[in-house]
């Protein structure tokens, strides 16, 4: 989530989740007040690139946790965050993201 959080079970789900022959999928709830290629690297860094899993899963809502974070952002802005992200997780996995 947004190149700071992680599940704490990630590791242990996605492996036990391969081993028990379920598919699995990594999801990155993106933030918008944090550059996208951060948010990618941290998505890299964390979701192996695992030609057996789902395409990844981008979630472009806003959180309503983050005070310090404009609710709206311009529309090329916004679009262009999910391009770099989009783009870098497709080039980590070898999947068209979702």
């Amino acid at each position: 989530e947004g190149g700071d959080h992680i599940d704490p079970k990630f590791g242990e789900n996605w492996y036990g989740a391969k081993l028990a022959g379920v598919p699995r999928a990594a999801y990155h709830f993106v933030y918008w007040c944090r550059p996208a290629h951060e948010q990618a690297e941290w998505f890299k860094r964390n979701i192996p690139a695992d030609p057996d899993a789902l395409p990844p899963v981008l979630d472009v809502e806003w959180n309503g946790h983050s005070r310090t974070c404009p609710r709206t952002l311009p529309r090329d802005v916004a679009q262009e965050k999910i391009r770099v992200m989009l783009r870098e997780l497709e080039a980590h996995t070898g999947k068209r993201p979702i």
